[in-house]
């Protein structure tokens, strides 16, 4: 009888561990779905802590997640303070220690308990149990339970507060990784309507101007870049050109590009003295500080005028242009000036030379001469004019893109960095 009694109680026992871990695991699935059905991080850790609490059995908890150190993220009853007054024998606090070693730490007694060297004053913490938060060997963070009710932690229970931690961490990635993908898709559409705006800015053709001849080569590297060039009509006929590169990338990139522009046009119109003119945008962009604060630009700008062939230009801070005459050494021309848009005081000065029948104008930005070969270094203001110098009798057109081709073919396996805005003007 005593014998049919105890395989009684013992099938009893088993069919109710049996049960148990049944409704366990049919918690966690319920959980799993949950946790996977959002992308709300927040969401997502709300239903972590709640889910661990009810495992648990327990009513006070935290999540500390290590994101530039650890920090509460979650909290249900229980205050960061005390969470960093627990202290173990190694110096590290308790979610510092789990985080670190990735192994779950229970403690039934902790006044008994020799790993705990210090526990919080405010607050007494009777059990402390962590679970750690790991993906892929990545430390994340970890839960943080105290008081728990019962003092046994059966096996069967830590290894389900250790899948509900694996479920967490996936859902957590899961959502990371969709946040990144929806500012990825931002940032494309805001590069998007940035090179729309850019496009938009630069000339529809070249002109023909009187006496001189221009064609231009441009090359976007990217879905935005800072490059820009402009055909401008100036005082008593004179004619100008202005090529220039903006410090930053993307939509407020494109809008101080189009203010500068308009900014450019409207002083072109006023002046014949190139240095005034980019002295007049420098003053304007550095007044508009609350917009444009973090940004500047490099401008080369001149004035053709027909009558003298005079070309005259002032330099902000940008590549030298390059002259080549018809008959005599080629040059570089440039003028003292800094960027635009920083210095309100900076200084400007004209620079100019007078051009002869068959002489070449070529400006362009740092895409051209800061373009990198794997073997041997940058292509520099050597190789554009080595390849003017070698081209110089094609048509202005055909010598931009030969320029440009160069640059590609210099490059070769490492691509260009940069946009390649290229302007030659060759006198007829």
């Amino acid at each position: 009888m005593r014998e049919f009694t105890e395989a009684l109680e013992s099938s009893s026992t088993s069919r109710h561990a049996e049960e148990r871990g049944h409704a366990r695991n049919q918690q966690l699935t319920e959980i799993a779905s949950l946790l996977t059905a959002t992308f709300d991080i927040d969401q997502i850790l709300s239903t972590l802590m709640g889910s661990a609490l009810a495992m648990a059995e327990a009513e006070v908890g935290a999540l500390m997640l290590l994101e530039d150190g650890m920090h509460a993220a979650v909290t249900w009853g229980l205050e960061e303070d005390v969470i960093r007054g627990i202290l173990l024998d190694s110096g590290e606090t308790a979610p510092e220690h789990v985080t670190r070693s990735g192994e779950l730490f229970w403690s039934p007694d902790c006044q008994a308990d020799p790993r705990v060297s210090r526990l919080p004053s405010q607050v007494s913490v009777e059990s402390l149990l962590c679970v750690p938060l790991r993906n892929k060997g990545r430390a994340l963070g970890c839960i943080v339970i105290v008081n728990r009710p019962s003092p046994e932690l059966p096996s069967e229970d830590r290894e389900s507060l250790k899948a509900l931690a694996a479920f967490a961490t996936v859902a957590l990635e899961n959502a990371r990784l969709h946040q990144v993908a929806l500012e990825k898709q931002a940032l494309e559409r805001e590069l998007g309507i940035a090179r729309q705006v850019q496009l938009a800015l630069l000339p529809a053709g070249d002109p023909d101007w009187p006496g001189l001849e221009w064609a231009s080569a441009y090359v976007p590297m990217g879905k935005v870049g800072g490059d820009y060039y402009d055909y401008v009509k100036g005082p008593g006929g004179r004619m100008g050109v202005v090529v220039a590169d903006v410090s930053d990338k993307g939509v407020p990139a494109a809008l101080f590009m189009a203010a500068t522009r308009n900014m450019l046009r409207h002083e072109a119109t006023q002046n014949t003295d190139p240095a005034v003119v980019v002295r007049g945008v420098n003053l304007t962009l550095c007044e508009d500080t609350e917009r444009f604060a973090s940004m500047f630009v490099t401008m080369f700008y001149g004035i053709y005028e027909p009558a003298s062939h005079c070309f005259r230009y002032a330099n902000a801070g940008h590549c030298p242009a390059l002259w080549v005459p018809a008959k005599g050494s080629p040059a570089w021309i440039t003028s003292e000036g800094t960027v635009l848009g920083q210095f309100q005081d900076a200084v400007y000065v004209s620079g100019e030379v007078t051009l002869s029948q068959g002489d070449l104008l070529v400006l362009y930005t740092d895409g051209v001469t800061e373009a990198d070969s794997r073997d041997q270094g940058m292509f520099r203001r050597e190789g554009l004019l080595a390849t003017v110098l070698e081209c110089r009798m094609l048509p202005p057109r055909e010598l931009a893109g030969k320029i440009v081709q160069s640059v590609r073919e210099f490059s070769g396996d490492c691509g260009a960095a940069d946009d390649l805005t290229v302007l030659v003007g060759k006198v007829k």
